[in-house]
């Protein structure tokens, strides 16, 4: 008995969820230069932040970007594991 997600199936959703991919972009940031800031925080040691007084930014950019992976991983996740489970069965 395979208990695992079909990774063609996950490859798949992971394609065709890029509208939602953008959806979830554009609820999270307000424009791209938000998004390549956020990029560069997550990049940017902590401490650096720290020392220039930008933490709390640092800190709120990366939770946003936590925020947009997790809901597309999420999304492709729930999506495969619903397919299977009541269609593939």
């Amino acid at each position: 008995m395979n208990t695992g997600l079909n990774p063609v199936l996950l490859a798949t959703l992971a394609v065709l969820n890029a509208p939602l991919y953008y959806l979830a972009y554009r609820v999270i940031f307000k424009d791209w230069e938000e998004f390549t800031e956020a990029v560069w925080f997550w990049l940017k040691p902590d401490l650096w932040s720290a020392f220039r007084g930008e933490f709390f930014q640092d800190m709120w950019a990366e939770i946003k970007l936590g925020l947009l992976f997790a809901a597309c991983s999420g999304a492709v996740y729930l999506e495969a594991f619903a397919i299977q489970t009541q269609f593939l069965q």
